[in-house]
């Protein structure tokens, strides 16, 4: 194994050193410190390159990525600068070894608390004194979509801070050019650890790979000469099966996801018109409450007065509660929204008969809704993939569209409580 030299900030060294001038003395004394060669490797998650400690130009290079902090690893350069790479001749290679988990993960706190919670996809609402939703193990049901199949699946890569852009302003220009190729899409914002945009499209697999997938190589060609992403990359496409409610659900909540992205894309489009000013937490807990109502005629107010648990971010409630209880009425939100969102927009949600076909599957509870197992899993995953699609990836922003809206079912439940109070004391 490499020597692994400590983190540049630690015990005095370059990285206490804010000032350029004084920074080759820091350098200098750090590594008489440590005794660090004069070559070392700088890593950076699975990135790696090589810096020459006695070169000025490369100095300069370390003191940024020192400056960056973060995952940024120091270590020894075992190849002494391609020297001893023996039968590589002089050349450097790097080997992949994908590895598959065995065992189940450990149980994820679902993003509503107040403390920071792990990054992974599956979350689930747990907390003293509040019903919880029962984590399940994931199983492998062997379905895989690879390039030239009936699954065209892209990751776009661009920075973080432009792919509100990317999604309004160019995606749609693919979308168009694939036409009624393509049956289905979907997209989703992600980070592996670089940002990018995952979009995915469903037709019959002779055309995606004759007609679709050329229109696509086009686009990106143009994006890429004018900066609009850095890099495009083919992937298979493997389904979260058990996350969705199985094999048998998948399909319809495939169907969810498209309806969702065009839903999302329609209000980015507006919000960079200008025409759709709501505050972020309250623009997310309406579309929450459009999709849970779009799931068929249940009480989706009790369930998620029962499923969220209360949370700082209750605060966010408080400061938008007239402007949110204006817009989100349970079981008639798509009327009282749709002077903010527009028409169209909501009747998008109400009158597509795919949510309702997934809801039929998903509110399979005692009390018609979700419950608290694989199905709640399942509802859930849906409203953290829809604050992704619109919002992108912020926990704090989703805590608070999530406060917004249980506090709103919380108030909703409130008053029926006390209506039905009022009615037995008459």
């Amino acid at each position: 194994m490499p020597d692994r030299h400590l983190r540049a900030a630690a015990d005095g060294g370059p990285g206490d050193c804010r000032g350029a001038s004084g920074w080759d003395g820091a350098v200098e004394a750090w590594r008489a410190r440590y005794r660090v060669p004069d070559e070392v490797n700088l890593a950076r998650w699975d990135r790696a390159f090589r810096v020459d400690l006695t070169d000025p130009w490369h100095r300069e290079v370390f003191r940024d990525e020192v400056r960056q902090g973060g995952s940024l690893a120091i270590m020894e350069d075992l190849t002494d600068g391609g020297r001893a790479l023996g039968w590589a001749d002089g050349h450097s290679g790097e080997v992949v070894i994908p590895m598959a988990r065995v065992s189940a993960p450990a149980p994820a706190l679902r993003p509503v608390g107040g403390g920071s919670a792990p990054k992974s996809d599956r979350r689930q609402a747990t907390e003293p004194g509040q019903p919880s939703v029962s984590a399940r193990r994931p199983t492998d049901h062997g379905v895989r979509h690879l390039p030239g199949e009936e699954w065209l699946y892209a990751k776009f890569y661009a920075v973080e801070d432009t792919h509100d852009e990317f999604l309004h302003a160019h995606l749609p220009t693919l979308l168009r050019a694939a036409g009624d190729e393509v049956r289905d899409w979907h997209f989703l914002r992600y980070r592996d650890p670089d940002p990018h945009v995952r979009l995915r499209l469903h037709g019959a697999a002779e055309v995606l790979r004759t007609t679709v997938l050329p229109r696509l190589a086009a686009a990106c060609r143009d994006w890429q000469e004018a900066g609009v992403i850095r890099g495009v990359v083919l992937d298979t496409y493997q389904p979260e099966t058990d996350r969705y409610g199985g094999p048998v659900a998948l399909p319809h909540a495939e169907r969810m996801f498209c309806v969702d992205s065009r839903s999302a894309l329609a209000q980015l489009t507006l919000r960079a018109r200008g025409r759709l000013a709501l505050p972020d937490p309250v623009l997310a807990a309406v579309n929450h409450a459009l999709l849970l109502e779009s799931l068929g005629d249940w009480d989706w107010s009790a369930w998620i007065s029962r499923v969220l648990p209360k949370s700082p971010a209750h605060a966010v409630y408080r400061r938008h509660q007239k402007q949110a209880r204006s817009l989100i009425v349970p079981g008639r939100t798509a009327e009282s929204a749709a002077p903010a969102l527009g028409a169209p927009l909501s009747d998008l949600w109400t009158h597509t008969p795919e949510t309702r076909v997934y809801g039929a599957l998903v509110l399979s509870g005692e009390s018609g809704d979700p419950g608290t197992g694989e199905h709640a899993e399942a509802v859930l995953s849906l409203l953290h993939m829809q604050h992704n699609r619109l919002l992108g990836i912020d926990r704090a922003g989703e805590n608070a569209g999530y406060a917004v809206l249980r506090g709103i079912a919380r108030d909703h439940q409130g008053r029926l409580a006390h209506t039905r109070q009022e009615e037995r004391t008459r």
